[in-house]
C-alpha cells in the first residue's frame, strides 16, 4: 500500500501555480497527444491530493486505505515511466476520510463547458471505493471555470466548488485548514502571481532546474511527455 508524506506546502503550491500559468500550451499538447492528457491529467490530480492530504493534516495514500483518516488518490505512478497516471474512468480522482468530512473530489485544469459538464456529471455519478457515503462532492478546477458554470445552477446544486487558486494561496501559508475554510476562500476572486522562468536553452536544462526547486512532479512529467514524441516539447514555451 504506498503511502506518502505530503511535501511542504510551499512546494505543491509552486508546482500547482506553474501548471496553471502554463494551462495554454498544456491544453495544446494534451488535445494533440492522448498519453499527454493521461500525465498531465495525473500530475494535477496527484498535486491537488498531495495538497488535501497536506491541508488536513493527514498521509496520502495511492491504491488501498487504512480504515479512517486519509486522502486517497486513485491514480497510480507509473514506477516504469516514472509519470503520473490520472485516476481510471468510474472512479472519483480523490476520496476524502477525515473525522469531520467524506468527501469525492474531481480535479480538472480545464475550462471549456463541455469540459466542466463531463467532470460535474462524472461527479454526481461516482460511487466512492472505500468511503461511506460522501458529505461533499467536490470540482477542483481553475478559478476561470466557475463564471461557466454559474450558467449550469441545476448541475451544480448539490456540488461544491474549489479553486485551485484558492488552493494555492492556502498551501503557500504552510498551516492547516478545514474543508470549510477552504471552501469560504474559494468563493473570493483571488490572484496568484506568475512564477518567474526564464528561458531556458533547451528541455534537459528546463526539467534540471525545475528538479533542483523540488518541483518533481513537474519535472517528471515533462520529461515523460517528451520522451515519448519524437520532437521536444518545450515546457518554458510562453503559454
Amino acid at each position: 500500500m504506498p503511502v506518502l508524506e505530503p511535501r511542504t506546502g510551499k512546494v505543491i503550491a509552486e508546482e500547482l501555480a506553474l501548471l496553471l500559468s502554463k494551462r495554454g500550451i498544456l491544453a495544446w499538447i494534451m488535445s494533440k497527444y492522448e498519453d499527454a492528457a493521461d500525465l498531465v491529467a495525473g500530475a494535477v490530480e496527484f498535486l491537488v491530493s498531495e495538497g488535501l492530504a497536506k491541508l488536513l493534516g493527514t498521509k496520502l495514500y495511492i491504491g488501498e486505505t487504512p480504515s479512517k483518516n486519509y486522502v486517497l488518490w486513485n491514480g497510480q505512478i507509473d514506477l516504469d515511466r516514472l509519470a503520473f497516471r490520472r485516476a481510471p474512468k468510474g472512479l472519483p480522482d480523490v476520496e476524502v476520510l477525515t473525522e469531520d468530512y467524506t468527501a469525492l473530489v474531481e480535479v480538472t485544469l480545464g475550462t471549456h463547458p463541455q469540459t466542466l459538464i463531463n467532470e460535474l456529471r462524472e461527479l454526481t455519478s461516482h460511487r466512492p471505493r472505500h468511503v461511506p457515503e460522501p458529505k461533499l462532492r467536490i470540482l477542483v478546477a481553475p478559478q476561470k471555470a466557475f463564471k461557466t458554470l454559474i450558467s449550469y445552477a441545476s448541475e451544480v446544486r448539490e456540488l461544491t466548488l474549489l479553486s485551485l487558486e484558492s488552493l494555492v494561496i492556502a498551501l503557500a501559508e504552510e498551516g492547516r485548514i478545514t474543508f470549510d475554510e477552504l471552501i469560504r476562500t474559494s468563493k473570493i476572486n483571488v490572484k496568484i502571481l506568475k512564477p518567474e522562468q526564464p528561458p531556458a536553452k533547451n528541455l534537459l536544462e528546463a526539467i534540471g532546474r525545475e528538479l533542483l526547486k523540488g518541483h518533481v512532479v513537474v519535472a517528471l512529467t515533462v520529461a515523460s511527455i517528451a520522451s515519448s514524441r519524437k520532437h521536444s516539447i518545450y515546457f518554458n514555451k510562453t503559454s
